[in-house]
């Protein structure tokens, strides 16, 4: 496993117990998941979950294909530790990295993952093992954040660094636009791919209160400082980016947050139904 893998599942691993408590976005993105598998009427005997987490999705998932051999894999022990706990012997877990683990041929009628492809190091050729592990005709479905997710925090971020002379830390994830997702699931060989995607504005008390959400959720706003700074600058940088915030990034609620979600969805091989029309 790669270093920075490493250090997202470490992230992870420490935020399991809070995790369900901030990760509100991820709930709703879940539960849009299973919206668009009744809407599309999908039926799956094998199904993997990518990135269960807490089990919050795997959860839905086996209720509501109560028959289906469920798989769930994530890089975190505790998370997965965690989502036992919740669906008890019903679901198998896997504790590993989806883009080095092998996850066999025409396996799984459906995969499905809940915000986790955006970490990924290498996309297209994992996309493309995804598609591989489903059976013809089966359903792959992905929830992500778009670029524009956290994007007041970004910008204040950026910027007080740079009035403060150091060097620019690195947001975890790599947020694609629903273009390049799109494009990825063709190449892969997803027939006429499909999305949803819209802006939610998540309220807070306080920009304290906002970076305590995130950090929570795990490493949804995490940066990587490849150069170290003292813990005093470090402080006085966060402060700084509180204060900016709190001013900046206010309403009658308080402050808030941006969060881009998209879903991308289709059937390997075979035409969208709603394209022949």
């Amino acid at each position: 496993m790669k270093f920075e893998k490493k250090r997202i599942a470490l992230i992870f691993n420490r935020r399991a117990e809070v995790y369900d408590r901030h990760a509100v976005i991820q709930q709703r993105m879940a539960h849009r998941i299973m919206q668009t598998l009744e809407e599309n009427r999908v039926e799956a005997g094998s199904i993997l979950e990518l990135g269960c987490g807490t089990g919050y999705l795997t959860q839905l998932l086996s209720e509501y294909f109560p028959d289906a051999g469920l798989v769930g894999m994530d890089l975190s022990k505790k998370m997965v530790a965690t989502a036992r706990e919740r669906t008890g012997n019903r679901v198998r877990y896997w504790v590993g990295d989806v883009e080095e683990e092998p996850l066999g041929k025409r396996c799984y009628d459906l995969i499905a993952a809940n915000a986790v492809v955006h970490w990924l190091q290498n996309p297209e050729s994992t996309l493309q093992r995804l598609v591989d592990a489903l059976q013809p005709g089966g359903f792959l479905v992905l929830s992500v954040f778009g670029p524009d997710t956290l994007q007041e925090l970004a910008w204040i971020y950026d910027a007080v660094e740079e009035e403060m002379g150091l060097p620019p830390s690195q947001r975890v994830g790599a947020f694609h636009s629903e273009c390049e997702w799109i494009r990825l699931m063709e190449q892969a060989g997803i027939s006429s791919p499909r999305f949803l995607q819209c802006w939610q504005r998540l309220p807070h008390p306080s920009a304290k209160d906002l970076l305590t959400a995130v950090q929570g959720m795990g490493a949804g706003g995490a940066r990587i400082r490849e150069h170290s700074i003292s813990p005093m600058l470090e402080k006085r940088l966060i402060e700084e980016i509180l204060q900016r915030y709190d001013r900046m990034w206010r309403d009658k609620d308080g402050v808030y947050a941006t969060f881009q979600l998209i879903q991308v969805y289709g059937w390997k091989g075979i035409q969208h139904p709603m394209a022949k029309k």
